[in-house]
């Protein structure tokens, strides 16, 4: 039903409603569009609501999308609210309860006081009735349906917006991102890559020009699931160049995807939001070219703090979109990717079968490399802890020139 609005008790609704010649237990027959902001109760939250029809009405997804239309406080902010007061439904409806009320300051108590929480309530009404008339979905955190992957995150969206039906829990899911301003040698790259990921793999990407746009490309050629986040809403998609790319996308089973209301349009700050839904969704980033300043670098240090494996195609230092790749690894923040072939393999893509060319363990290292296989991957602090002494140090070096350990984003050690 409709939340309780704090400044209007039933007997004030009930008044509203004698005042107008409507009972509030008859609002069940208007359209949805007026049963939350019906204008014969003034726009005010109806508080008997005894007899409403529910059946169409997902309550906590209109709660949630009103908390993530409030200005004022972000989706890791809401996510401790939350915690606080049970569900989205509830703050919107008693707001912060008694004794935070107290200490919050007079600004804070207007931001999200109950006319502007009820104004948000309003506009996430008509964000999901435009939704739903132009075939787009909704989906709240709430949701069994909602992406895993993404709900661990703490700054995850409340709701997500998509054009396409996505399948959210696929077993591999894995983003390649890259700079706009693209090299040549880094589209053939892409291509390749994407062209040689085994069959069931989804890829995602930031649906922009350069890189992302082959990214997507490839996908489609390789008969893959494709996701494109998009930095803006759904009622176009932006670059306009990409607009049957995008339609493509959903046609074969993919989606765009957005946390952004319907008609909101590209802006700065948006991006790097985008870039966080990217990380979140996925197992793996792959970042193929990048400025130091590049937006992909944004999306593998979210990643990398998400703990999800970040790869880097390494190039010259002399080529800046290869300046951002080479800082990853540089400081240990990405593993270096060569080919599909090597990344599913390290992700247990693959069938799982050791190739017969590597080197056997010398008999001196076969400990260090057989506790590795046991414990691994696992953190460099931790295996001086748990195994201190120089000649771990050594080992390790040397395991890894003979390519039977590999060092995993985190600095964390892996036994091949």
């Amino acid at each position: 039903g409709s939340p309780s609005d704090a400044g209007a008790s039933s007997a004030e609704a009930s008044a509203s409603s004698k005042a107008t010649g409507r009972c509030i237990r008859s609002c069940h027959c208007l359209p949805a569009a007026r049963r939350w902001a019906c204008s014969r109760h003034y726009g005010e939250f109806c508080t008997d609501t005894t007899g409403w029809n529910f059946a169409s009405m997902d309550v906590e997804l209109t709660a949630l999308l009103a908390l993530q239309l409030l200005p004022g406080a972000g989706p890791a902010a809401w996510t401790r609210i939350l915690e606080l007061s049970g569900t989205a439904h509830a703050f919107i409806t008693h707001g912060f309860g008694p004794e935070l009320e107290a200490r919050l300051t007079a600004s804070q108590r207007e931001r999200f006081g109950p006319a502007a929480r009820r104004k948000a309530w309003q506009y996430a009404r008509s964000e999901l009735e435009l939704a739903e008339a132009q075939g787009v979905l909704a989906w709240g955190r709430h949701q069994d349906a909602f992406p895993e992957r993404l709900r661990q995150c703490k700054d995850a969206p409340l709701v997500l917006f998509t054009r396409g039906a996505p399948t959210w829990n696929s077993k591999k899911v894995l983003a390649v991102v890259g700079t706009r301003r693209c090299s040549q040698k880094g589209l053939r790259w892409t291509q390749s890559f994407v062209r040689n990921l085994p069959p069931g793999v989804v890829v995602v990407s930031g649906l922009a020009l350069g890189i992302d746009g082959a990214v997507h490309r490839a996908a489609l050629e390789r008969g893959l699931e494709t996701w494109g986040v998009h930095a803006a809403g759904l009622h176009a998609v932006s670059p306009r160049q990409h607009a049957p790319l995008a339609n493509n996308m959903i046609a074969s089973g993919g989606a765009v995807i957005s946390e952004c209301p319907f008609e909101q349009t590209p802006t700065p700050g948006a991006f790097p939001r985008r870039n966080r839904i990217v990380a979140g969704l996925v197992d793996a980033v792959v970042v193929v070219e990048s400025a130091i300043k590049g937006g992909s670098l944004i999306t593998a240090r979210l990643a990398h703090g998400y703990d999800r494996e970040v790869y880097a195609v390494p190039g010259r230092p002399d080529e800046t979109v290869a300046q951002g790749c080479l800082q990853l690894l540089v400081h240990h923040a990405a593993a270096v990717a060569v080919d599909a072939g090597q990344v599913v393999r390290e992700l247990g893509w693959g069938t799982g079968t050791v190739p017969a060319s590597l080197t056997p363990v010398p008999v001196h290292l076969q400990d260090l490399h057989a506790w590795l296989a046991q414990f691994g991957p696992v953190h460099r602090d931790e295996l001086y802890i748990k195994r201190p002494g120089s000649q771990t140090t050594a080992g390790l070096l040397e395991l890894e020139c003979l390519g039977r350990v590999r060092v995993l984003p985190g600095t964390r050690y892996e036994a091949i």
